[in-house]
């Protein structure tokens, strides 16, 4: 048994996330359940429950059996079930003909700590029948499966407070239900809100000249903050979060990914050249297949690539269909909002997504490359794409190697060879190596019984989910894997998923809180969109616009909606305000990165170079955390910053990053002790408040006192922060009393939050 720290950290190991409980327990403990316990602790199987214990519903463990009950919610350390799992008992060992691997373990283990979340409400569920016996025509009539229409633009009565037809839309539901907006905010505050929104740093950080006098000084910002190259870094970083982006795999055996950064500049060069988002994800799904397949085009498919794997899987064939279940599960979430990932093992319980759909998708995968062999530790592929000369010299250095090492050469040879192993290697450039998938044997996959390789079912021919063919898709071919009809079919404007999924991922990501509020699931178990028409008519506008993410960010932040306070209005008491579009701003933290590139921007430390690797460490060697304080120090923004699975940087944690080891465009936004205990405490903000102090201009207290406030909060301090300020540095050393004056401003709420 685990103790809570060593649990949490074998659930990051084993790529357990937790966010998202139903998803999980569909994901990972019912297959589990099924493939191992259901043999003889279910009705489903038609012979006699041994033990009184039945696991094929929730009620089964919580009565337990002849033993009692068989989990604490909660509490896995004193479960029976996890007692038996680790076979620590001789008259206690569950599965009776093989221990579970310990991943599998780890998963019931996080299960049960995380409260044991089961679905299964009746002891004979009625399931839901088969996709192809049910009725389509009503499965499609369900909203997110649905076309976007193009919904006309309300007219409002107040209408001239409305900038943007976005506006109509929202100001038309507060009337209908009573409410009214919020005042505009102050442009000191619209100012530092816009600059974080789109380049994720402070405004002094960025050398624009103050235009606050002119009546077009929003959309002149807007538009400098658009072009400039810190966008991209910016909104790379939300895209690398949805593609589960790190340097290290991470799981049972966490390798470099060293070559992995060429994807995330991939990322970042394609936000600031604004390319339109149905050529990023062909590109993502199956650049290396396009016509003219370039060095970028290769690089792009990184998206497959860099998810975390078992490595030393000692079952092959398991190894190659975990990464295929992984690919499926990413590319439904990132592109579409759907738990593909739920139908390994039986029909989707919830979407109308049959264990036949979801194998039609894993024959595509399943056709793609993502490994060179599956043995024990197995590697992943990479293309070369060294000039010949440097693919030469390697070859010549390899042959160098050997020599320097053959004992049947005699003692002169091997020294030579050594030396001139030195020399040449010190003259030669190091490889253009690229992580990333290719083409492999082209085959359908049969139907996995339970989601076991060892029981087959009928073939399933490689396709689009029957539930989306209510319109012609792309068919794939017996000569290709089938990822080039997958994402022109993801990027088509038919797709009724992709442009609405991008739309609330945007509007997430400047506001807060997506339109549809399970931003990473447009299922059935996913929230209802708050306002349906705002949300098609962002998607419109979207392939409208050529699906330019800079155009409709434009048309967000330039908005009356962006520009109100988070204070004042009117809202009805009876109003669910989970249920609608608040008329008020809501506050955002800024994120881990944000907060600390801003400390380093304001003590002038900040290195705004651009790509490249920081990571020590040679390609497919085992990371060494031993640097993570080193990258932890680095001048550079947090973007380039090494991410290595299983020991992320604690400060990062405790302002919510993302989890690098499944899809998310929803981090979480939680106020914790940490969180404070860090901004008083931390080397990092002692640093930064030592240097901000020391830039300090030559002039009076009350001088000094604005210089600050200006440059943290963007504003000038109230006169009543003055009478404090100077209390405050009354009662401190003189040396020390400007520094800790600026750790008090940088500790606030102000500094931490964007008002």
């Amino acid at each position: 048994m685990l103790s809570g720290r060593i649990l949490t950290i074998l659930c990051l190991v084993s790529g357990v996330v937790l966010g998202d409980q139903g998803a999980y327990f569909e994901t990972h403990v019912r297959p589990l359940l099924v493939a191992h316990c259901y043999e003889c602790h279910s009705a489903e199987e038609g012979s006699k429950i041994k033990g009184g214990l039945r696991l094929d519903h929730r009620e089964g463990w919580q009565v337990g059996g002849d033993s009692g009950a068989a989990l604490i919610p909660g509490n896995s350390r004193d479960s029976l079930l996890i007692k038996a799992v680790h076979y620590r008992d001789p008259e206690l060992q569950m599965p009776p003909k093989k221990k579970l691997a310990k991943a599998d373990i780890a998963v019931l283990e996080c299960w049960i700590s995380e409260g044991a979340y089961d679905p299964r409400e009746t002891a004979n569920p009625s399931p839901p029948p088969p996709t192809a016996e049910r009725d389509l025509e009503t499965e499609r009539a369900f909203w997110s499966f649905q076309t976007p229409h193009s919904p006309a633009i309300p007219t409002p009565q107040t209408k001239e407070w409305a900038k943007t037809p976005l506006d109509a839309f929202l100001l038309d539901q507060w009337e209908r239900r009573g409410a009214s907006p919020a005042p505009e905010t102050s442009q000191a505050s619209l100012t530092r809100r816009l600059t974080d929104t789109l380049t994720g740093l402070p405004p002094a950080a960025l050398d624009y000249p103050e235009e606050e006098d002119r009546p077009d000084a929003r959309e002149r910002l807007t538009d400098r903050l658009l072009a400039s190259p810190r966008y991209g870094e910016r909104w790379g970083r939300h895209w690398l979060d949805v593609a589960r982006y790190a340097d290290s795999n991470g799981m049972d055996e966490n390798k470099a990914y060293t070559n992995a950064w060429r994807y995330r500049d991939y990322v970042i060069s394609a936000f600031n050249a604004d390319m339109p988002f149905d050529q990023f994800a062909i590109e993502q799904l199956a650049g290396d297949l396009l016509p003219q397949s370039g060095m970028s085009h290769k690089v792009a498919t990184g998206f497959l690539s860099v998810g975390p794997k078992m490595l030393a899987c000692d079952d092959p064939e398991k190894m190659r269909m975990d990464i295929v279940d992984e690919q499926v599960d990413t590319t439904g979430r990132a592109f579409l909002g759907m738990t593909f990932g739920c139908a390994r093992c039986h029909d989707h319980k919830f979407d109308p997504m049959s264990i036949e759909d979801y194998y039609g998708l894993a024959g595509i995968f399943k056709s793609t490359k993502t490994l060179v062999n599956y043995k024990v530790v197995a590697q992943w592929h990479t293309y070369d794409l060294s000039p010949e000369d440097v693919k030469s010299a390697h070859r010549e250095i390899e042959k160098l190697r050997k020599q320097s090492k053959n004992k049947k050469l005699d003692d002169d040879a091997r020294r030579n060879a050594k030396a001139a192993l030195e020399t040449l290697e010190a003259k030669t450039a190091a490889k253009t190596l690229i992580m990333a998938v290719t083409e492999d044997d082209v085959a359908d996959v049969p139907v996995h019984l339970r989601g076991s390789y060892q029981t087959l079912g009928n073939s399933t021919p490689r396709q689009i989910p029957v539930v989306f063919q209510s319109t012609p898709v792309p068919k794939p071919n017996n000569k290709q894997s089938g990822r080039m009809e997958l994402a022109q079919w993801i990027a088509s404007t038919n797709n009724p998923l992709t442009a609405r999924v991008l739309a609330n991922r945007l509007w997430r990501w400047n506001f807060g809180k997506g339109v549809v509020t399970s931003t990473d699931n447009f299922g059935k178990l996913g929230a209802a969109p708050r306002h349906k028409a705002l949300l098609d008519h962002l998607a419109r506008e979207l392939v409208w616009g050529d699906w330019s993410i800079k155009r409709v960010q434009r048309l967000l932040v330039t908005s009356a909606r962006y520009s109100m306070s988070s204070s004042g209005g009117y809202e009805p008491s009876e109003v669910d305000p989970y249920a609608v579009m608040p008329s008020q701003h809501e506050r955002q933290r800024l994120s881990a990165e944000s907060l600390r590139d801003a400390l380093l921007a304001h003590a002038d430390q900040l290195d705004l170079s651009m790509g490249g690797q920081l990571l020590k460490d040679k390609p497919g060697a085992y990371v060494n955390r031993s640097s993570l304080n080193d990258y932890l120090e680095n001048p550079r923004r947090a973007v380039y910053m090494p991410i290595v699975r299983s020991a992320l940087y604690d400060a990062f944690v405790a302002f919510d990053m993302a989890d690098p080891s499944a899809p998310n465009g929803d981090r979480r936004d939680s106020v914790v002790a940490p969180q404070a205990l860090y901004m008083m405490n931390s080397a990092l903000v002692h640093q930064a408040a030592d240097r901000i102090a020391g830039t300090r201009p030559n002039s009076s207290d009350a001088g000094v006192i604005n210089h600050f406030y200006r440059k943290l909060l963007n504003r000038q301090a109230t006169p009543n922060e003055h009478r404090q300020a100077t209390l405050f540095l009354e009662s401190y050393a003189e040396d020390d009393a400007w520094s800790a004056f600026v750790r008090v401003i940088l500790a606030s709420n102000e500094f931490l939050y964007l008002d």
